[in-house]
């Protein structure tokens, strides 16, 4: 049994307070809430300096956090349910990378994938920590469960999210090697929008704009979905009453991060580490509290 089963309608921060009691419960959330926070940086990082490379070189960081941060607060405020509307645009986003890899494949030189796994699997696995930035954004099942109508169709649909985002990206990493080559590959900020860049069509011009801009898209749904969440965890562990003020307080804290840690280098790193607190957060953390639940007999809202 599952902790989202075995707790049905009850959020990682809820789960807390049944699993470990009052006191030990307000520490551990504040280790979750800290961990969304930092994620949530982590991909704003990221969002910033791509839209700073692609287009505003010369405009100061913090300018383009207020620019950016601005849709996300206004949505976040909004509530989950405007923001799941929104995050419907992800269906469309997800055939137009699919379609931007078909239309790059007469590019495609399968002899720069070749040899396969030369270096062996131990430099394989030494390059996963870098890799799990990109599956950011499951351990938010563990926040939005009572928001969900049907949790007991949590699991399996989020085991499919994974397995179509694991081919999504599996997909993207072989097109960008055999279109770039490995060296050319490691020197791109993005390879997504650099095989955005080499479209040419008869008629548009400028193919790649679009998809940078579904990108933008992409990102900023990320942005609006952490930004809800800190505040949903930040309410729940304060009890605040005001929905604007700590709202605003989240987003200038995030701004004033993001604007004293512009560094290209610091931004690789706070990508790698958040890999790590993503699965702190949504597979440790939950795990660890399965196993006490099974031990002290609880489930629900009391013991079995």
């Amino acid at each position: 049994m599952t902790l989202g089963k075995r707790f049905n309608n009850q959020s990682i921060l809820d789960i807390s307070t049944s699993v470990c009691g009052k006191y030990i419960a307000f520490i551990v959330n504040i280790i979750l809430l800290l961990g969304l926070i930092f994620l949530a940086i982590g991909n704003f990082e990221m969002f910033l300096a791509g839209v700073g490379i692609w287009f505003f070189r010369s405009t100061p960081t913090w300018i383009l956090a207020v620019y950016l941060i601005i849709p996300s607060f206004y949505l976040a405020l909004k509530g989950l349910k405007n923001i799941c509307r929104f995050n419907f645009l992800l269906y469309i986003i997800i055939p137009l990378i699919l379609f931007l890899i078909i239309l790059n494949l007469r590019d495609f030189r399968i002899t720069s994938l070749l040899p396969i796994a030369e270096d062996g699997f131990l430099s394989i696995f030494k390059a996963v920590p870098s890799s799990l930035f990109a599956f950011v954004g499951f351990e938010t099942l563990a926040f939005i469960n009572p928001y969900i109508k049907n949790p007991g169709e949590m699991t399996r649909r989020a085991s499919l999210s994974l397995m179509i985002t694991t081919l999504l990206f599996t997909l993207i990493m072989l097109a960008s090697i055999g279109i770039f080559g490995e060296a050319l590959v490691f020197k791109r900020f993005n390879s997504l929008l650099g095989l955005a860049r080499l479209i040419r069509l008869p008629v548009l011009e400028r193919i790649d704009l679009y998809f940078i801009a579904a990108w933008i898209i992409g990102m900023n749904l990320v942005i609006n979905t952490y930004l809800f969440l800190i505040y949903d965890s930040a309410q729940k562990i304060f009890q605040f009453k005001s929905k604007l003020i700590p709202m605003a307080v989240i987003a200038v804290l995030i701004i004033i991060v993001v604007s004293l840690t512009d560094d290209n280098i610091l931004i690789l790193t706070l990508t790698n580490i958040s890999g790590f607190v993503s699965i702190f957060i949504g597979f440790l953390i939950p795990l660890i509290f399965l196993v006490i639940a099974v031990i002290r007999g609880k489930k629900g809202g009391g013991s079995v």
